[in-house]
């Protein structure tokens, strides 16, 4: 998680980099040939920052989502079991499975 934070506030970073060149170019009239390199230079870190940011999004993601089955089916396990005989075990799996993605 700290890492998520951490690339999420340098690819933000870059964007407010990138947004202030941009503006830089406006402002000088628009001379897109010569300030070609400085927008690319943030440019490219930032997109692949982004696929970084994105991957470790679905990384905690899943991490969580795992974490809450895990607490979940042993919170079921740890019950009674005369409730939960009345319904099959497939149906709960079924229910477990596709409630909670």
């Amino acid at each position: 998680m700290t890492a998520l934070t951490l690339f999420q506030g340098v690819s933000g970073g870059l964007g407010v980099l990138c947004v202030l060149l941009l503006r830089n170019i406006v402002d000088s009239g628009g001379a897109f040939r010569h300030n070609t390199v400085p927008i690319i230079a943030p440019a490219v870190p930032q997109i692949s920052l982004s696929a970084v940011v994105r991957w470790l999004q679905v990384l905690a993601r899943t991490d969580i989502e795992n974490r809450f089955r895990q607490r979940l089916t042993g919170n079921i396990l740890r019950k009674e079991y005369t409730p939960f005989s009345a319904t099959h075990t497939a149906e709960w799996l079924n229910r477990l499975t596709n409630d909670t993605t």
